[in-house]
Protein backbone atom coordinates (compact mmCIF):
# COMPACT_ATOMS: atom_id res chain seq x y z
CA UNK A 1 0.00 0.00 0.00
CA UNK A 2 1.53 3.56 -1.03
CA UNK A 3 0.14 6.40 0.84
CA UNK A 4 0.97 9.50 -1.90
CA UNK A 5 0.34 13.07 -1.67
CA UNK A 6 -0.10 15.96 -4.42
CA UNK A 7 0.57 18.47 -1.77
CA UNK A 8 3.45 17.93 1.10
CA UNK A 9 0.90 19.81 3.78
CA UNK A 10 -1.48 17.14 3.22
CA UNK A 11 0.22 14.41 3.97
CA UNK A 12 -0.09 13.84 7.65
CA UNK A 13 -4.08 14.29 7.23
CA UNK A 14 -4.12 11.91 4.30
CA UNK A 15 -2.30 9.46 6.46
CA UNK A 16 -4.72 10.38 9.49
CA UNK A 17 -7.75 9.28 6.93
CA UNK A 18 -6.30 5.97 5.86
CA UNK A 19 -5.18 4.33 9.69
CA UNK A 20 -9.44 5.53 10.25
CA UNK A 21 -9.81 3.33 7.44
CA UNK A 22 -7.97 0.75 8.70
CA UNK A 23 -9.21 0.92 12.12
CA UNK A 24 -12.54 1.05 10.94
CA UNK A 25 -12.50 -2.29 9.39
CA UNK A 26 -9.59 -3.65 11.95
CA UNK A 27 -7.17 -4.15 9.86
CA UNK A 28 -3.63 -4.40 11.24
CA UNK A 29 0.15 -3.12 10.13
CA UNK A 30 3.62 -4.78 10.48
CA UNK A 31 4.94 -1.82 11.49
CA UNK A 32 8.36 -3.25 10.87
CA UNK A 33 7.59 -2.98 6.94
CA UNK A 34 6.59 0.30 7.02
CA UNK A 35 8.19 3.16 5.80
CA UNK A 36 7.48 6.98 6.23
CA UNK A 37 8.83 10.26 4.30
CA UNK A 38 10.32 8.55 1.45
CA UNK A 39 10.51 10.71 -1.73
CA UNK A 40 11.24 8.02 -4.40
CA UNK A 41 12.21 4.28 -4.73
CA UNK A 42 11.24 1.23 -5.48
CA UNK A 43 7.69 -0.42 -4.39
CA UNK A 44 6.72 -3.81 -5.65
CA UNK A 45 8.37 -3.63 -8.62
CA UNK A 46 7.29 -0.25 -9.58
CA UNK A 47 9.58 3.23 -9.28
CA UNK A 48 7.58 6.01 -6.70
CA UNK A 49 8.84 9.17 -7.45
CA UNK A 50 7.31 12.78 -6.42
CA UNK A 51 6.04 12.79 -9.92
CA UNK A 52 4.02 9.78 -9.34
CA UNK A 53 4.14 5.81 -9.83
CA UNK A 54 6.21 4.89 -13.02
CA UNK A 55 7.19 1.98 -14.85
CA UNK A 56 10.55 0.42 -13.71
CA UNK A 57 12.97 0.36 -16.51
CA UNK A 58 14.45 -2.22 -15.41
CA UNK A 59 11.50 -4.86 -15.65
CA UNK A 60 11.09 -3.55 -19.21
CA UNK A 61 14.89 -3.97 -20.44
CA UNK A 62 14.09 -7.87 -18.42
CA UNK A 63 11.32 -8.01 -21.56
CA UNK A 64 12.97 -6.44 -23.85
CA UNK A 65 15.68 -9.07 -23.62
CA UNK A 66 13.00 -12.06 -23.30
CA UNK A 67 14.09 -14.91 -25.65
CA UNK A 68 12.07 -15.94 -28.17
CA UNK A 69 9.69 -19.39 -27.84
CA UNK A 70 11.49 -21.97 -30.22
CA UNK A 71 9.39 -25.02 -29.25
CA UNK A 72 6.07 -26.22 -28.72
CA UNK A 73 6.52 -26.10 -24.58
CA UNK A 74 8.21 -22.92 -24.84
CA UNK A 75 5.18 -21.16 -26.68
CA UNK A 76 2.69 -22.88 -24.40
CA UNK A 77 4.85 -21.33 -21.09
CA UNK A 78 4.79 -17.65 -23.30
CA UNK A 79 0.80 -17.21 -23.37
CA UNK A 80 0.74 -18.55 -19.82
CA UNK A 81 2.91 -15.28 -19.28
CA UNK A 82 0.34 -13.11 -21.25
CA UNK A 83 -2.71 -14.96 -20.03
CA UNK A 84 -1.50 -13.31 -16.09
CA UNK A 85 -0.40 -10.25 -17.59
CA UNK A 86 -3.90 -9.32 -19.74
CA UNK A 87 -5.74 -7.54 -16.88
CA UNK A 88 -3.18 -4.68 -17.18
CA UNK A 89 -3.60 -4.75 -21.19
CA UNK A 90 -6.04 -3.02 -23.19
CA UNK A 91 -7.84 -5.61 -25.67
CA UNK A 92 -5.65 -8.27 -25.06
CA UNK A 93 -8.10 -10.82 -26.10
CA UNK A 94 -7.78 -9.48 -29.45
CA UNK A 95 -4.08 -8.60 -29.30
CA UNK A 96 -3.25 -12.66 -27.81
CA UNK A 97 -5.97 -14.06 -30.01
CA UNK A 98 -2.94 -15.14 -32.48
CA UNK A 99 -0.78 -16.75 -29.91
CA UNK A 100 -3.70 -18.76 -28.55
CA UNK A 101 -4.07 -20.71 -32.45
CA UNK A 102 -0.64 -20.97 -32.39
CA UNK A 103 -0.37 -23.01 -29.19
CA UNK A 104 -3.44 -24.92 -30.68
CA UNK A 105 -1.30 -25.88 -33.46
CA UNK A 106 1.08 -27.21 -31.70
CA UNK A 107 -0.59 -28.85 -28.51
CA UNK A 108 -0.61 -33.25 -30.02
CA UNK A 109 -3.78 -35.20 -29.34
CA UNK A 110 -3.71 -36.59 -25.61
CA UNK A 111 -4.05 -40.03 -26.69
CA UNK A 112 -1.49 -40.18 -29.49
CA UNK A 113 -0.19 -43.83 -30.64
CA UNK A 114 3.20 -44.52 -30.58
CA UNK A 115 4.16 -47.68 -32.17
CA UNK A 116 7.16 -49.28 -32.33
CA UNK A 117 8.49 -52.46 -34.98
CA UNK A 118 10.41 -54.92 -33.02
CA UNK A 119 11.90 -58.20 -34.64
CA UNK A 120 10.98 -61.66 -32.19
CA UNK A 121 12.58 -65.30 -33.84
CA UNK A 122 11.89 -63.87 -37.32
CA UNK A 123 8.56 -62.20 -36.63
CA UNK A 124 7.22 -58.57 -37.52
CA UNK A 125 5.47 -57.09 -34.16
CA UNK A 126 4.22 -53.80 -34.24
CA UNK A 127 3.52 -52.52 -30.14
CA UNK A 128 1.61 -49.88 -29.52
CA UNK A 129 1.78 -47.32 -26.47
CA UNK A 130 -0.76 -44.69 -25.89
CA UNK A 131 0.51 -41.15 -23.99
CA UNK A 132 -1.73 -40.66 -20.56
CA UNK A 133 -3.69 -37.32 -21.11
CA UNK A 134 -2.84 -34.16 -21.08
CA UNK A 135 -5.42 -32.52 -18.73
CA UNK A 136 -6.22 -29.28 -17.65
CA UNK A 137 -7.36 -28.36 -14.25
CA UNK A 138 -9.64 -25.02 -13.87
CA UNK A 139 -10.72 -23.42 -10.69
CA UNK A 140 -13.32 -20.67 -11.19
CA UNK A 141 -15.34 -18.70 -8.71
CA UNK A 142 -17.75 -16.03 -9.92
CA UNK A 143 -18.86 -13.19 -7.61
CA UNK A 144 -22.28 -10.68 -6.90
CA UNK A 145 -22.62 -8.12 -5.08
CA UNK A 146 -23.61 -4.47 -4.46
CA UNK A 147 -20.22 -3.53 -5.61
CA UNK A 148 -20.65 -5.46 -9.06
CA UNK A 149 -19.94 -8.86 -9.91
CA UNK A 150 -16.51 -10.10 -11.09
CA UNK A 151 -15.16 -13.44 -12.16
CA UNK A 152 -11.66 -15.15 -11.31
CA UNK A 153 -9.84 -18.24 -12.83
CA UNK A 154 -6.68 -20.45 -11.93
CA UNK A 155 -5.69 -22.54 -14.79
CA UNK A 156 -3.32 -25.26 -14.63
CA UNK A 157 -1.70 -26.59 -17.61
CA UNK A 158 -0.27 -30.34 -18.06
CA UNK A 159 3.03 -28.96 -17.26
CA UNK A 160 1.92 -27.14 -14.23
CA UNK A 161 2.18 -23.85 -15.51
CA UNK A 162 -0.28 -21.82 -13.27
CA UNK A 163 -2.31 -19.10 -15.39
CA UNK A 164 -4.59 -16.58 -12.91
CA UNK A 165 -7.30 -14.58 -14.49
CA UNK A 166 -9.77 -12.38 -12.91
CA UNK A 167 -12.13 -9.76 -14.84
CA UNK A 168 -15.24 -7.54 -14.00
CA UNK A 169 -18.35 -8.26 -15.79
CA UNK A 170 -19.96 -5.03 -17.71
CA UNK A 171 -23.39 -5.94 -16.54
CA UNK A 172 -25.42 -6.36 -13.37
CA UNK A 173 -25.32 -10.32 -12.67
CA UNK A 174 -27.01 -12.38 -9.62
CA UNK A 175 -24.58 -14.88 -8.24
CA UNK A 176 -25.15 -18.23 -10.39
CA UNK A 177 -25.10 -15.62 -13.34
CA UNK A 178 -21.20 -14.92 -12.27
CA UNK A 179 -20.65 -18.46 -11.71
CA UNK A 180 -21.76 -19.33 -15.23
CA UNK A 181 -19.66 -16.71 -16.71
CA UNK A 182 -17.13 -17.71 -14.92
CA UNK A 183 -17.47 -21.48 -16.02
CA UNK A 184 -17.57 -20.40 -19.62
CA UNK A 185 -14.45 -18.10 -19.19
CA UNK A 186 -12.81 -21.08 -18.23
CA UNK A 187 -14.00 -23.36 -20.77
CA UNK A 188 -13.10 -21.11 -23.62
CA UNK A 189 -9.56 -20.29 -22.43
CA UNK A 190 -8.27 -23.71 -21.92
CA UNK A 191 -10.37 -24.53 -25.29
CA UNK A 192 -7.90 -21.56 -27.46
CA UNK A 193 -4.64 -23.14 -25.64
CA UNK A 194 -5.37 -26.36 -27.57
CA UNK A 195 -6.55 -27.79 -24.29
CA UNK A 196 -9.00 -31.21 -25.13
CA UNK A 197 -9.16 -32.58 -21.28
CA UNK A 198 -10.50 -30.51 -18.57
CA UNK A 199 -11.31 -31.23 -15.06
CA UNK A 200 -12.99 -27.98 -13.88
CA UNK A 201 -13.71 -27.08 -9.59
CA UNK A 202 -17.13 -24.62 -9.44
CA UNK A 203 -18.07 -24.06 -5.99
CA UNK A 204 -22.25 -23.70 -7.09
CA UNK A 205 -23.80 -26.95 -6.80
CA UNK A 206 -26.38 -25.23 -9.08
CA UNK A 207 -24.49 -24.57 -11.88
CA UNK A 208 -22.53 -27.85 -11.74
CA UNK A 209 -26.10 -29.76 -11.33
CA UNK A 210 -27.32 -28.27 -14.79
CA UNK A 211 -24.30 -29.05 -16.33
CA UNK A 212 -24.32 -32.67 -15.58
CA UNK A 213 -27.98 -32.77 -16.40
CA UNK A 214 -29.03 -33.91 -12.36
CA UNK A 215 -31.09 -30.24 -12.30
CA UNK A 216 -33.47 -28.51 -15.00
CA UNK A 217 -32.98 -24.55 -15.93
CA UNK A 218 -35.83 -23.45 -15.68
CA UNK A 219 -34.67 -19.87 -16.15
CA UNK A 220 -34.67 -18.19 -19.57
CA UNK A 221 -31.12 -16.76 -19.03
CA UNK A 222 -30.13 -19.97 -16.98
CA UNK A 223 -31.24 -21.86 -20.28
CA UNK A 224 -28.94 -19.40 -22.55
CA UNK A 225 -26.54 -20.01 -20.04
CA UNK A 226 -26.35 -23.74 -20.09
CA UNK A 227 -26.92 -23.90 -23.92
CA UNK A 228 -23.49 -21.85 -24.16
CA UNK A 229 -21.55 -24.64 -21.63
CA UNK A 230 -23.26 -27.34 -23.75
CA UNK A 231 -21.63 -25.82 -26.81
CA UNK A 232 -17.87 -25.91 -24.84
CA UNK A 233 -18.23 -28.44 -23.45
CA UNK A 234 -18.60 -30.56 -27.01
CA UNK A 235 -15.25 -29.12 -28.05
CA UNK A 236 -13.33 -31.44 -25.35
CA UNK A 237 -12.61 -34.88 -25.53
CA UNK A 238 -13.21 -35.27 -22.16
CA UNK A 239 -14.68 -32.85 -19.76
CA UNK A 240 -15.11 -33.19 -15.98
CA UNK A 241 -16.93 -30.92 -13.64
Amino acid sequence: MVVKSKVESEHVNDLRNIFEILRKHKLHLNASKCSFDIGSGKFRGYMVTHHGIEVNLDQIRTIKNLRPPWNPKEVQKFIGMTAALNRFISRSANKCQVLADLGAEFTKSPLEEEGEKQNMDGKSVWTVSLQEPLTWRVYVDGVANQRGSGVGLVLVSPKKIIIEKSLRLGFSARNNEAEYEALLVGMDMVQKMGGRTVEVFLDSRFVVGQVNGELKARDLRMQGYLSQARHLQSGFESFVL
